[in-house]
């Protein structure tokens, strides 16, 4: 497992995972023209408001 330095910034062009909590923090200033974001899940969508969590999994 390779460990990650948390204070180091993020390098340009590449694909993060992580907490954002943390990763945010690692983002140079004025360095970001988009940003695409997943919305939480099960969030209670028009067509999964029957399924009960367990169902959605």
């Amino acid at each position: 497992m390779a460990v990650m330095n948390f204070m180091k910034t993020l390098t340009p062009n590449e694909i993060y995972h992580g907490d954002s909590r943390f990763m945010l923090k690692r983002i140079q200033e004025d360095s970001i023209a988009l940003s695409v974001w997943s919305p939480p899940y099960f969030v209670g969508k028009e067509y999964e408001k029957y399924l009960t969590f367990d169902e959605w999994k």
